[in-house]
């Protein structure tokens, strides 16, 4: 195996050990990184991560997506 490939399999196993280690607990939330940014997956993941830091940011779940949908580019521009 590459240098590349021996640090993705041994990611991957210690993610795997973690997401073990994890199942089963109540006070546990796990998002993958990508459906915090899926537009099928964002509005719930997005709104229970706003939840548990305790934020209150005063917006719907439809005002959530739509700023969360907003293209930024390098500037921070609209």
């Amino acid at each position: 195996m590459s240098q590349v490939e021996k640090c993705a399999w041994l990611w991957q196993k210690q993610n795997r050990r973690i997401a073990a280690s994890l199942e089963g607990l109540d006070d546990v939330y796990t998002m993958r990184f990508e459906d915090l940014f899926s537009p099928e997956k964002r509005s719930g993941h997005l709104g229970r991560l706003i939840e548990i830091v305790g934020a209150d940011v005063g917006l719907s779940d439809d005002e959530l997506n739509r700023v969360a949908a907003t293209r930024r580019n390098a500037s921070g521009q609209a």
